[in-house]
């Protein structure tokens, strides 16, 4: 399940003073749920459902097949999409390339989460920061600060689950 933690932030702290706000707790005090994922052929509509019910404006999307962790779903984005009739169908592996890219569907109920998600750039030039549990909450906190929401992953040795935190 997507979490949504409530981290403050503070435009004009400095890693010293935020160090001692949180006086050494680290993303694991938080207590997160699991994060709620969806995977790329999931029907649209089913997973604003999930959203919605819990209150969630994000969810992580997975790969069907090795549940590799694809991107993610920006709830509003995708109903703002949806009220303003600006969504089409991205091509599936299935689809004849360009002949489905950009075709327009007519029904919101015709769509998957393929067609709305935001895919992760992987290329190594660009680089990410790893978020476990035992990250201290003022280096979450400063990564907040630049991004809207931040995915947390467990200790590689483990097989948790991923946790989403997202600035409110």
């Amino acid at each position: 399940m997507t979490a949504t933690a409530s981290v403050p932030t503070a435009s004009t702290s400095t890693s010293s003073t935020c160090s001692s706000k949180y006086r050494f707790s680290a993303v694991d005090d938080l207590q997160l749920p699991p994060a709620l994922s969806v995977t790329t052929e999931t029907p649209l509509a089913t997973a604003l459902t999930l959203a919605l019910e819990r209150e969630y404006s994000q969810l992580t999307v997975i790969s069907p097949e090795r549940r590799k962790l694809l991107g993610y779903l920006d709830v509003p984005a995708t109903l703002h999409a949806i009220e303003t009739k600006t969504f089409q169908r991205r091509p599936s592996g299935g689809d004849k390339g360009k002949e489905a890219e950009g075709k327009a569907v007519r029904r919101v109920e015709d769509l998957t989460v393929r067609d709305m998600f935001t895919r992760f750039d992987r290329r190594k030039s660009l680089g990410y920061q790893v978020i476990t549990p035992d990250t201290s909450l003022d280096i979450l906190d400063e990564f907040l600060q630049k991004h809207d929401f931040a995915i947390g992953r467990p200790p590689l040795e483990t097989r948790l689950s991923l946790h989403v935190v997202l600035v409110g």
